[in-house]
C-alpha cells in the first residue's frame, strides 16, 4: 500500500500478507466438503458401500497395512538447529518432568487414540472422537478418546474458524435418539474435548478424502452384479457342480404299510 508521498506502507503489506483473505472458502469438490453445511450428505454410491468394501479380505488386507504406516513412529523435540551433530535432537523440555510428561502423553494417544481416528478418517476420509480425562497424582491428564461414526458429526465454526463438532444421534433421557451434543477445541488454558482427524483434505482443510476411493471401481467389478465373482457363483458353484447323489435299496425307503391312512402307493404299486 502507497502513502501520499509514494511510499509503501511496509507495516500495512506485511498484515495483509499474514491475514487470511479466503476465509470461509466452500470448495465445491470434493463431494465431502457438503458437509460444510451442517445437513446430512446425499447417499454417495461410494459412501455406502464403504462398511460393505471393509468386508473384503482384499480390501481390508491393503488397508491395514496402509494403517501400519505410522506404526514405527517417534517423538522427539525435534532437530537441534545450534548443534547439527546432537544425534539426540533437542529434548522436548528443558524440565525432565514436563518432558516425560508431554512425551507419555503424545505416545499414548498414538498408541489408543490414534487408531480409532484411522478406522474413520481412512475409509470415510475423517474422524472424530471425545477426548476423556481422569485426574492422576493431582494432575489432569489424558486418558482415552470416545470415537463416533463419521456420519454422525460435523465440524462447529465460529466466523469461519473451526471452533469444536457437533454430534449426532444422541440418545435423551426420555428414550428419543435425536438429541446432540457440542464439543470444543482447546482454548487459552482449557484442554480440548473435541477430536477431529480430516485424512487427505483436498481443496479443504477441514474434511478429507477416503482412502478407499481408488479401490472402490475394483471392488465393485469384483463383487457386484454381474461381476467376476457374481458370474463365478453363478456359472460354476451352482450350476457346474451339483449336490451329492444317495442311492440305497428299495426296501429301506418303504417305511410306510398298506392300509395306513394318508398312505399312497408309487407308479410301481410301491406304499
Amino acid at each position: 500500500m502507497e502513502t501520499s508521498n509514494g511510499h509503501i506502507d511496509l507495516n500495512a503489506v506485511a498484515d495483509q500478507l499474514q491475514d487470511d483473505m479466503s476465509v470461509g472458502y466452500r470448495p465445491t469438490m470434493p463431494l465431502e466438503a457438503l458437509w460444510l453445511s451442517g445437513t446430512d450428505m446425499p447417499q454417495i454410491t461410494l459412501r455406502r458401500d464403504i462398511e460393505f468394501m471393509q468386508m473384503h479380505p482384499i480390501v481390508i488386507a491393503a488397508l491395514d497395512y496402509y494403517k501400519g504406516g505410522l506404526f514405527g513412529a517417534q517423538f522427539w523435540g525435534g532437530t537441534d538447529h545450534a548443534d547439527p551433530m546432537n544425534t539426540a535432537g533437542r529434548p522436548v523440555s528443558p524440565n525432565p518432568a514436563v518432558a516425560e510428561f508431554v512425551l507419555s502423553h503424545v505416545e499414548k494417544f498414538w498408541q489408543f487414540g490414534m487408531p480409532l481416528m484411522q478406522d474413520g478418517g481412512y475409509p470415510y476420509g475423517w474422524g472424530a472422537g471425545e477426548h476423556m480425562y481422569c485426574e492422576r497424582e493431582g494432575r489432569l491428564c489424558w486418558s482415552h478418546v470416545k470415537d463416533f461414526h463419521p456420519n454422525d458429526v460435523f465440524v462447529l465454526s465460529c466466523s469461519n474458524q473451526p471452533v469444536g463438532i457437533r454430534v449426532k444421534s444422541i440418545k435423551s433421557n426420555d428414550g428419543a435418539v435425536g438429541d446432540h451434543a457440542d464439543l470444543w477445541y482447546a482454548s487459552a488454558s482449557v484442554p480440548a474435548k473435541a477430536c477431529w482427524y480430516p485424512h487427505r483434505p483436498r481443496f479443504n482443510r477441514l474434511y478429507g478424502r477416503s482412502q478407499l476411493l481408488g479401490a472402490w471401481g475394483a471392488w465393485r467389478d469384483t463383487t457386484g452384479q454381474s461381476s467376476a465373482c457374481w458370474g463365478l457363483d453363478a456359472a460354476i458353484y451352482r450350476g457346474g457342480y451339483s449336490g451329492p447323489i444317495v442311492k440305497h435299496p428299495l426296501e429301506d425307503a418303504q417305511t410306510a404299510k398298506p392300509g395306513i391312512p394318508a398312505t399312497q402307493n408309487d407308479g410301481q404299486g410301491n406304499p
